[in-house]
């Protein structure tokens, strides 16, 4: 039986509702006074700030008591008196939105008889006055946030225009009719749009004032004595602790403006004012904590746990960013710079100004500060101007976030210090474009080539994202080239570094002077010039050691900036493929990431994905999972759903579980990456690797009509990068890529028994062994493909050279299911030809490996019936009958 899910005490950042109005404390006087005057004035203006509490007030006050009373009198008399309406849909058109809240207040009041639909009027006065009959009473009507009634003004000249109408029925003294408008005090002004035709229109107005110390307690404590009435028995019942009403009460810090002395400390204690939204957020945030320690008592020491009250309100603003983009965040630095001053101001902005100033395209940063200002999350308040009917203006919502904001911008400044310091470096060459779309080109890259951020120092971060990067150019020589052109201003960087003794700065150049040798290495390899890469990568080792060395004398063992280094020599021997000698490393950088970093920070999860890479391509397959999933884990919970970052670790486990056999797994995480990728219509390269990638899946599912669809697709889009009319720069990696597409198409056809799938895997080989060597895994493992279809077509000597080929590489990978296949491969060929002794350690390495990385998978069955003929055909039947045992298992367990 599900356990029943009980209400929270307290609302957090949304508004009470009628509803909430049991546990809606601290304004016990309020509702009263405010419907007296809304009884004995046609109409009356309330007005306060922002947080103060309004709609609350109006909704689980006024309203609440209204039609409690209400029902007293249906109770005693058989006739409600009243009704009471209130209305806030500004958006659309308010008079018609009007009229039917009325006429829903109504039904709602006379809920002992049926009430047939009325007419609708052109008139507001005429259908007030309908509702009002039908009532057989007054109606009271609140307006509330009427500050948003500004912020549509072309309502005004719809339908006659809400103000006329309005005006009309305040003045209409027949209506029994009174109106309460409840209005931000910053809007209060705007008001007198309707002196003209309302000159009495502020002749009665009341301001609501913030909580005092005795409410504020009012309303920490008595929430839980509801809850406790209510919902509590025997030892569930929950408690308070003093202390923590005490802490609370206090609120947020403020930063000193000066000395103060004892007297002064007390008689600002005593005057602090808690914004209502901002004791929510900290209560409600304090009470799920609670709650899912199992605690029965709100507790000061859970607060610190959560690190104060400062810390809830900063990851409120947290909570907030990371549902954003990567983009999105890094459009909110120079947004929050306007709309909070240095000095912890908020400041409006109307968002063309906005635009403006921070160059913006005007509808993209609509989009952002949309989502800023709304959900559970929201951080900025839209309102209008009337001197500006046309424009929505957003500051921050609440006080209180003003410096947790200006905290957030200055880090996110910091960590793109580094981009500065990049274009410094490379200031007035025409390469700084291409290195910066460079980065994003790291997503295109296959399986075993993705690589992620390994550091979150500030100077460094931006080198360690650089993952992979092939320069925007037609001609990998070119690209290179141009890269070495830059040299020189590394070099003079870093002599200037080691003169001054800046030991930091030398390591840090040295990483960067590193990362170009990777780049330059790279390039060479995509242009198909394996020794001129190889040559680049060494030298990139050399540095990357250099930086380490250097960088570990300076600031200890536990830095980014050494886990840069580290990431970087490991990213050169994934290029190389030598998978077992990064391991180590991205162990390492991981490690010192962990302990420096928080766990759930984004560049922890880009280290942890490294790590699981690494263990993929080494056939480690449940050494990777983990990771896989904890990368995911992370994003998640950093990144919005649409995050191509998110998306790229989707594509990672996806692929992760193609290699273990686990297709019906594997498509919906890859359907997943694939429809993010797609959301950008740019991003071509994400979205034909992922339909490459399901063809393979639908390829080795035997689902070949799915997988031609797909196979077709993937290598469409590659023809749209390609293709000039497409407007987009063909890079290096997309002409490397060309391998890993035809790699896929070969292996297809090859599975339908197309004679084609020779040529496909002759281009894919060629080009892999060109660009990056005979020894690399890649090149090997596409020599076995081809291996295993010489064999099928008849010709085993072909196959056999071509099967020893690739095991002299790929014996380097011990738990490869790759190796596994190839000692397959050439044990069939022995068996084939009566080579009996050669052929059964081949089969028993095989399963070995197989057993280990994938004991459900098709391959690992082929191997345990072959191997099971030899057994009978060398007359060990029972040997051979215990084979086929496993093998029949397996297979029932795959077909079902």
């Amino acid at each position: 039986m599900r356990e029943m899910i009980l209400p929270a005490p307290y609302k957090g950042m949304a508004p009470y509702s009628e509803r909430d109005a049991a546990f809606f404390f601290g304004r016990e006087n309020e509702p009263k006074n405010i419907i007296f005057n809304l009884m004995a004035s046609r109409l009356t203006l309330l007005y306060g700030e922002s947080g103060v509490g309004k709609s609350s007030l109006m909704r689980a006050g006024v309203v609440h008591n209204l039609r409690r009373r209400a029902r007293r009198n249906v109770e005693e008399s058989g006739s409600p008196e009243f009704a009471v309406a209130i209305f806030n849909e500004w958006r659309d058109d308010p008079v018609a939105g009007l009229a039917t809240c009325v006429q829903d207040a109504v039904i709602q009041a006379r809920s002992d008889r049926a009430i047939e639909q009325q007419p609708a009027s052109n008139s507001l006065v005429d259908t007030l006055k309908t509702w009002t009959d039908l009532a057989g009473g007054s109606l009271y009507v609140i307006l509330d946030q009427f500050e948003d009634y500004f912020l549509y003004p072309t309502h005004q000249q719809r339908n006659g225009g809400f103000a006329s109408e309005f005006s009309r029925v305040v003045n209409c003294r027949d209506l029994r009719v009174s109106f309460l408008i409840s209005i931000r005090e910053d809007s209060f002004a705007k008001l007198d749009c309707f002196e003209e035709s309302i000159p009495n229109i502020f002749e009665n107005t009341l301001r609501l004032e913030h909580l005092d110390r005795t409410a504020t307690e009012a309303a920490i404590r008595k929430p839980i004595e509801q809850y406790n009435r209510f919902y509590a028995a025997g030892r569930t019942r929950i408690s308070i602790d003093d202390d923590l009403v005490a802490e609370v009460l206090k609120g947020p810090s403020v930063p000193e403006t000066g000395p103060r002395n004892a007297a002064q400390a007390g008689a600002a204690a005593a005057e602090t004012v808690i914004e209502t939204p901002f004791l929510q957020l900290v209560m409600t945030c304090l009470w799920k904590e609670e709650m899912r320690l199992g605690s029965t008592s709100l507790r000061l020491e859970t607060l610190k746990n959560l690190g104060g009250v400062d810390k809830i309100v900063e990851t409120h603003l947290s909570q907030a960013m990371k549902k954003l983009s990567r983009k999105e965040r890094k459009m909110a630095v120079p947004v929050f710079h306007h709309l909070v001053t240095r000095s912890g101001h908020k400041m409006a902005y109307a968002v063309s100004d906005l635009a403006d100033q921070a160059q913006f395209d005007e509808q993209e940063l609509t989009v952002l500060l949309e989502k800023l200002s709304s959900g559970e999350n929201r951080i900025l308040h839209p309102f209008g101007l009337r001197e500006r009917p046309d424009e929505r203006l957003y500051e921050i919502s609440l006080d209180l976030l003003a410096r947790p904001i200006l905290d957030w911008r200055t880090r996110a400044e910091e960590k793109l210090k580094a981009v500065r310091l990049l274009y410094q470096v490379l200031m007035g060459t025409a390469i700084v474009l291409a290195l910066v779309v460079g980065i994003f080109l790291y997503v295109t890259e296959l399986r075993s080539k993705r690589q992620a951020v390994a550091a979150g120092n500030e100077n460094s971060q931006i080198f360690a994202q650089l993952h992979g990067v092939i320069l925007n150019s037609d001609d990998a020589r070119e690209a290179a080239e141009k890269l070495k052109k830059i040299m020189s201003s590394l070099d003079g960087m870093l002599e200037e570094n080691r003169r001054l003794g800046n030991s930091i700065g030398e390591g840090i150049t040295l990483n960067i002077i590193a990362g170009y040798y990777r780049y330059i290495g790279e390039s060479y390899a995509a242009a198909e010039e394996d020794g001129e890469a190889r040559s680049y990568y060494q030298k990139a080792q050399d540095y990357y050691g250099q930086a380490l060395e250097v960088l570990t004398k300076a600031m200890g063992q536990d830095s980014t900036d050494a886990a840069t280094s580290l990431t970087g020599q490991a990213v050169t021997h994934m290029n190389l493929g030598e998978y077992a000698q990064a391991e180590p490393l991205y162990v390492q950088s991981l490690e010192i990431l962990k302990k420096v970093l928080k766990p759930d920070d984004e560049s922890v999860a880009d280290a942890t994905l490294n790590l699981a890479e690494c263990y993929n391509s080494q056939g480690k397959y449940a050494a990777a999972e983990p990771y896989y999933q904890r990368a995911l884990e992370i994003r998640k919970n950093k990144l919005s759903e649409d995050d191509p970052e998110l998306a790229v670790s989707l594509y990672g486990i996806g692929w992760l579980d193609i290699e273990r056999g686990m297709y019906a797994e594997a498509e919906p995480l890859l359907q997943q990456a694939l429809a993010i990728w797609k959301r950008d219509p740019q991003d071509l390269r994400s979205t034909g690797m992922c339909l490459d990638a399901l063809s393979a899946l639908y390829r080795e599912w035997g689902k070949y009509n799915e997988a031609e669809q797909f196979r077709n697709q993937a290598l469409n889009t590659y023809e749209k990068i390609i293709n000039e009319n497409t407007k987009m720069t063909v890079t290096d990696q997309d002409h490397l890529l060309r391998a890993y597409y035809f790699e896929n198409a070969a292996l297809l056809r090859a599975k339908q028994g197309k004679d084609d799938a020779e040529k496909l895997f002759d281009f894919a080989i060629g080009v892999l062994t060109r660009g990056l060597g005979d020894g690399h895994p890649d090149a090997a493992r596409a020599r076995s493909e081809l291996a295993s279809f010489y064999h099928w077509k008849g010709n085993p000597s072909e196959a056999e050279k071509l099967f020893n080929q690739a095991l002299e590489v790929l014996k380097a990978l011990p738990d490869s299911p790759d190796l596994a296949q190839t000692l397959f491969g050439l044990a069939q060929i022995y068996t084939d030809r009566g080579q009996y002794a050669d052929a059964e350690p081949l089969f028993i390495q095989a399963l070995e490996i197989q057993t280990k990385a994938i004991p459900n998978h098709r391959k690992t069955l082929d191997t345990l019936r072959a191997y099971a003929d030899l057994l009978r055909k060398t007359n060990r039947d029972g040997d051979a009958s215990q084979m086929e045992e496993r093998a029949n298992k397996l297979h029932d367990k795959l077909e079902n």
